[in-house]
């Protein structure tokens, strides 16, 4: 199983900011409810160590290394600044981007069924985002139904892990 200290620190940062690129992929195409989109995204990280993706030891070091309170004041002064400047076609088209590094990062170093398990541990965040502003959910995840443009980033996304 690879951990942390199988990749460099370029490669471990690729890891470690594709998911959260992804969200903000997600959060930048739904139409409005970017607080409670925070507050799901950063949740399923809590929970993110429940599923069976995460017994992945690659997905396991990065639930395991994640500062929660350093990571919300940095997701919140970082990436709330970026919303502001930033289109949903572009935070898709970084998301895609460091997703594809990634999965080729990941095919390297790291065994088919770890990369499988990273792929469903961002759709996970995606899907928690999108579905984050009511009742009822898709995939029996979180509140509302997901809207076509959320959706779209999301199968951007998942598109991007494939490759």
């Amino acid at each position: 199983m690879a951990g942390q200290s199988d990749f460099t620190k370029d490669e471990w940062k690729v890891l470690r900011m594709a998911p959260d690129a992804a969200g903000i992929a997600v959060m930048a195409a739904s139409p409005d409810g970017a607080v409670k989109e925070v507050e799901a995204y950063l949740e399923a990280w809590e929970r993110s160590q429940a599923q069976p993706f995460a017994d992945s030891q690659v997905v396991l070091s990065l639930i395991r290394n994640r500062d929660p309170i350093g990571e919300e004041v940095r997701f919140q002064a970082a990436d709330w600044e970026s919303f502001s400047t930033t289109s949903a076609d572009q935070a898709a088209a970084r998301a895609i981007e460091l997703c594809r590094q990634a999965v080729t990062v990941l095919a390297i170093k790291a065994s088919p069924k770890e990369v499988a398990d990273y792929k469903q541990f961002i759709l996970y965040l995606c899907y928690q985002v999108a579905s984050s502003q009511s009742s009822g959910g898709i995939l029996g995840i979180g509140g509302q139904q997901v809207t076509n443009k959320e959706q779209t980033a999301i199968n951007q996304i998942e598109q991007a892990l494939s490759a």
